[in-house]
């Protein structure tokens, strides 16, 4: 499938036809991440916009050992859109967990477009905006909230972002190691090990080899308030 025809499926874009699509598909190059293929690391410099055309990226930061997911992005959404507006470093890494391909435009070219497009600046800012947002929710949940509580709410954030129907409940359509859950919560993969544990023998979830179920989000839902 041609490039053009992608990119009018991207939000960001949205206000963009014809001729001009044309022209930004031109500008802009594809690159393929296989799984567990780095794109970039923090405190880099940062040249170019990331859209993210198929597969799954994650976007984490890290302090030694210690790592924490900030988000993991699907197809529409863009990445990498700070540096080239504060002209700082990369603030996160960025790698592929699934097999992904990627559209990209380079920092002279997204200039020119947000100048010809203000609509992309507005889009961008929704976006920060939405981001900021639920960085206060997860700074707040840190601070005041305990660590059940937060493995609840991300099990739950989860079921309904990736989740199907399934006769034994609302199974997570993505593999979730004890690790991962812990980066992402900001505590120990033997911490979560024991929360997952707990929950299980309450009857809120099933774990099978690669997904999780969770069979009664009534129950789950009283530790994440």
């Amino acid at each position: 499938m041609k490039k053009a025809v992608y990119l009018k499926k991207v939000p960001l874009f949205a206000e963009i036809k014809g001729g001009d699509m044309r022209r930004l598909a031109k500008i802009g190059g594809v690159q393929t991440y296989s799984e567990g293929e780095k794109i970039f690391d923090e405190n880099t410099s940062g040249d170019r916009l990331y859209i993210v055309l198929s597969g799954q990226v994650k976007i984490f930061t890290s302090s030694g050992q210690k790592k924490k997911t900030l988000a993991y992005l699907e197809k529409g959404e863009f990445f990498g859109e700070m540096s080239l507006i504060d002209m700082e470093l990369r603030s996160a890494s960025s790698t592929a967990t699934k097999d992904s391909e990627l559209f990209m435009i380079k920092k002279k070219d997204f200039k020119h477009l947000i100048a010809r497009y203000p609509s992309i600046s507005l889009q961008i800012m929704k976006t920060l905006s939405k981001r900021l947002r639920q960085a206060d929710k997860e700074i707040e949940s840190l601070t005041y909230g305990d660590v059940l509580g937060r493995v609840a709410k991300l099990l739950i954030d989860f079921s309904k972002k990736y989740g199907e129907s399934t006769d034994s409940g609302q199974r997570i359509k993505m593999s979730l190691p004890h690790r991962e859950i812990a980066e992402i919560a900001g505590t120990g993969r033997e911490v979560v090990t024991r929360i997952l544990n707990r929950f299980r023998k309450m009857h809120c979830i099933t774990c099978d080899k690669k997904y999780l179920t969770i069979i009664d989000q009534t129950k789950l839902g009283q530790f994440a308030r």
